[in-house]
């Protein structure tokens, strides 16, 4: 949410005071009171795990620790109701919005390089003898940058003008990794299908808290 990335913003309320001093700022008051509670559920816990170990099964050391233990329930409870907070039909979550031009202009300042990791990853796997991670290091991102193209062109390259093994390890790489190497928005794995059970996980868990 920072502005100078920008791809997301916490719905704005009308009415809703921006900052005490500077009136332009939208702060995210909802996920700041959302995190801040995670902060503090995550430290009460820490008490508990303190508390296992007694020298004396039968002492009341930790008593006053386990008088403070109802708050991480509570503490949940709020973050649940803020994530779940109505407002016009919408609950917190459904009315956060997205800046998809932002994303795509953030996303493509890295888009040429971000693919160094799997490109190394492809060529060890399919028989690269050398130094693969030294070679996107110090050769591929160099002329990367000074051609402005991407990792993949400039492997492309290395491997026509002359290197036969890079030549020949990239001809065994199958053409679907390669597309994914020259198309990074595409190299998303299961993130879609794993972000959809978590939420739909989410979702049933909610169902049942208020069922029951």
């Amino acid at each position: 949410m920072r502005s100078e990335i920008g791809e997301l913003t916490e719905a704005f309320e009308v009415g809703q005071v921006g900052s005490s001093t500077m009136a332009h700022k939208r702060n995210p008051v909802n996920f700041e009171n959302t995190e801040g509670m995670w902060w503090k559920t995550k430290n009460e816990l820490g008490k508990s795990q303190d508390i296992l170990i007694s020298g004396h099964q039968r002492d009341l050391v930790n008593s006053s620790v386990l008088r403070d233990l109802p708050i991480i329930p509570i503490n949940l409870q709020h973050q649940l109701n803020t994530l779940l907070r109505e407002k016009e039909g919408k609950s917190f979550l459904k009315r956060i919005k997205f800046d998809v031009v932002r994303i795509k202009k953030n996303f493509e300042m890295n888009a040429k390089f971000i693919m160094a990791e799997p490109i190394y990853l492809a060529l060890q796997l399919y028989g690269y003898q050398g130094d693969a991670h030294r070679l996107v290091n110090d050769t591929l991102m160099p002329e990367a940058k000074k051609y402005d193209i991407s990792l993949m062109e400039a492997l492309e390259n290395d491997s026509i003008n002359g290197n036969e093994e890079l030549y020949e390890v990239l001809g065994k790489i199958p053409r679907e990794i390669r597309d994914l190497l020259h198309n990074p928005e595409n190299y998303t794995g299961h993130a879609y299908q794993k972000a959809m059970e978590v939420a739909i996980f989410a979702e049933e868990f909610i169902d049942q808290m208020r069922e029951g």
